[in-house]
């Protein structure tokens, strides 16, 4: 049977593949846990000399939209980073879906199943990382016997090349051995400080000079409130998570692009957008604040592999070598200059 199973779960592992500004480094200090899972991600020498253990089981636990992908992304990143195993490592992502197709609600094989994913894992391992994550895990059948069966697993196979990657609104509902071998991470939505330094961070950016895009040169955009500062608006989204933040940074960016003369020389740009303007956004958003919409990482609409000097935002590589005036850019080709970007994190 677990042979069986073997064969059938080695098709849903994946490469990892490598993200240029995915890493942990790169999110705002705003996330609680970058700095200590950036650690983490290290050097196991390290902890050995503190006499620390190192950490292979990491729960993710939150309210939607507060990082909790974000983060374990980031961690993904930043292990294959730190050991330059791009190449080699892997990653299996399962739902409640996954488990509930194969049948393991109504037949009661949780164990074989979890044993056959980490036959699979051990495998992998021999070339890489490999990275086992159970998404939504509140809404897994069983979740107490899966838990036990995840627990049980992750200690049989322990290998220092395996990480299991919990993520779940909630997890009441876990193993106490599995949460005794879990490093909890949890996620909550930002308090005010954090949204403002959040909100400062994500509204100062680099682009691509859009006069030569092949002279490596880039601008810095900020955009300011006219009426209004970070603090101000920082106190009016009270109770907003990381993704609500994130949209309302996308309109602001956006804004900016429609405020933004594209025929000013300087290198340093500022954008003024008007208080009722910011209110109006902030109240769209507040309405959709906390509820459970859609899971997407945080700020992930910037996250593009784009980088200076690489042009002023045409993704299609026929369309970038075509050279426009500025005054000739259509209104999508504006709205690509400013989704193209690389955000400035508070470090640089």
């Amino acid at each position: 049977m677990v042979e069986e199973l073997t064969i059938v779960y080695d098709e849903y592992f994946a490469s990892v593949e490598e993200e240029p500004e995915g890493k942990l480094e790169n999110l705002p200090d705003t996330f609680l846990f970058r700095n200590v899972l950036n650690g983490l991600a290290g050097s196991e020498i390290h902890f050995e000399k503190l006499n620390v253990d190192a950490q292979h089981c990491f729960l993710f636990s939150g309210p939607g939209g507060t990082g909790r992908h974000t983060l374990a992304n980031a961690f993904i990143q930043t292990v294959c980073g730190n050991d330059y195993s791009f190449d080699y490592s892997c990653k299996l992502i399962l739902g409640a879906e996954d488990f509930m197709e194969a049948g393991i609600a109504s037949t009661g094989e949780i164990a074989e199943h979890v044993e056959a994913i980490f036959q699979c894992a051990k495998a992998y391992a021999q070339k890489g990382n490999v990275f086992l994550i159970f998404d939504e895990m509140e809404s897994y059948p069983n979740l107490l016997r899966l838990t036990t069966a995840l627990a049980n697993a992750f200690e049989e196979f322990e290998d220092r090349r395996i990480y299991l990657i919990l993520i779940t609104e909630g997890h009441d509902g876990f193993s106490h051995d599995l949460l005794n071998k879990a490093f909890l991470c949890r996620c909550n939505k930002p308090n005010k400080r954090q949204r403002e330094k959040y909100l400062a961070s994500r509204l100062k950016w680099n682009v691509a000079d859009w006069e030569d895009p092949d002279s490596g040169m880039v601008r810095t955009v900020t955009v300011r409130f006219s009426g209004s500062d970070y603090a101000d608006i920082a106190e009016q989204t009270e109770g907003f998570a990381y993704r609500d933040l994130s949209w309302l940074v996308f309109s602001l960016r956006a804004e900016a692009a429609l405020r933004l003369k594209l025929s000013t020389m300087d290198a340093d740009i500022y954008v003024d957008v008007d208080k009722d303007t910011v209110e109006n956004y902030v109240d769209a958003y507040r309405d959709t604040s906390g509820a459970n919409t859609i899971a997407f990482a945080p700020f992930g609409n910037f996250a593009m592999s784009m980088n200076p000097g690489n042009g002023y935002g045409m993704r299609n590589e026929a369309n970038r070598s075509v050279k426009k005036n500025v005054d000739e850019m259509s209104f999508e080709e504006q709205m690509d200059l400013i989704r193209n970007v690389v955000p400035i994190t508070e470090d640089n």
